[in-house]
């Protein structure tokens, strides 16, 4: 009887132990989790520090009350600041804008993005080569990559598609306020998410239907590119540009 009690009273003391274990092991893990995601993020947030003071000037009157650019202007064109072709000069197409690949002469097919990550790779290729062709750089901006000298930073996510609605893409760009900005479509420029709420980063932001966040990119700007784009009468008005890379305030030309 004895010698049952004691072998009873000993096997519930190795399982105690082994739980304590455990437990204390599990919590170690999450322990390091949690210091892990904070130590991935901390490159982002220096990131957003070091570009914010890059970034166009976030000035959503200029988009949205000025109709031939609202119309002519999509998600991509303002991610990196183009209201016009910077090749020629001339208005992106009414109502269908700046498409990946138009830059770069290749063709487009929006169908062909599809939140895979092939595609995606695909999506980012076509970006680098069309921002090539006009003089901007653009990478990817993780941790470990060095940030370029004037940079400032633009995301991207995909809507997959589903069975009422073809695949589609959606920048957002960075504000000098470190908030993020975006304009879907030939709407209208703001910088709050789908549930109204200020977009302090698109990876965490309600973005509605652009379900797969692809990445974060640094980009930097043409001193060409800028001046052939922005150096342009509308109505009586000159847009001026202040820092390279940044539209600073609207002058009233007499």
């Amino acid at each position: 009887m004895k010698q049952s009690m004691i072998r009873r009273y000993s096997l519930l003391f190795i399982i105690l132990v082994l739980m304590s274990l455990y437990l204390h092991g599990s919590g170690l893990q999450q322990q390091i989790n949690v210091e892990q995601n904070l130590t991935s993020q901390d490159w982002l947030k220096n990131a957003v520090n070091e570009c914010k003071k890059n970034a166009p000037a976030y000035f959503p009157q200029y988009w949205n009350w000025l109709w031939w650019i609202k119309d002519t202007t999509n998600c991509y064109a303002y991610a990196f600041d183009l209201t016009r072709d910077p090749r020629n000069g001339t208005q992106f197409p009414t109502h269908l804008g700046l498409q990946p690949g138009l830059l770069s002469y290749q063709d487009f097919t929006l169908n062909s993005y599809d939140g895979t990550k092939e595609s995606d790779k695909e999506l980012v290729e076509t970006i680098t080569e069309d921002m090539s062709i006009i003089g901007y750089s653009f990478i990817e901006a993780k941790q470990g990559v060095k940030i370029p000298e004037n940079a400032y930073m633009v995301a991207l996510a995909v809507f997959p598609g589903d069975s009422y609605d073809n695949s589609d893409y959606h920048w957002y760009r960075l504000n000098p306020n470190g908030t993020w900005s975006d304009k879907l479509g030939f709407g209208s420029v703001t910088d709050v998410d789908e549930s109204g709420n200020i977009i302090t980063d698109p990876q965490l932001a309600d973005r509605g239907c652009y379900t797969d966040f692809v990445g974060y990119f640094y980009v930097t700007k043409s001193k060409v590119s800028w001046s052939k784009m922005h150096n342009t009468n509308l109505m009586g008005y000159q847009f001026s540009g202040g820092k390279l890379g940044r539209a600073d305030h609207l002058t009233r030309q007499n």
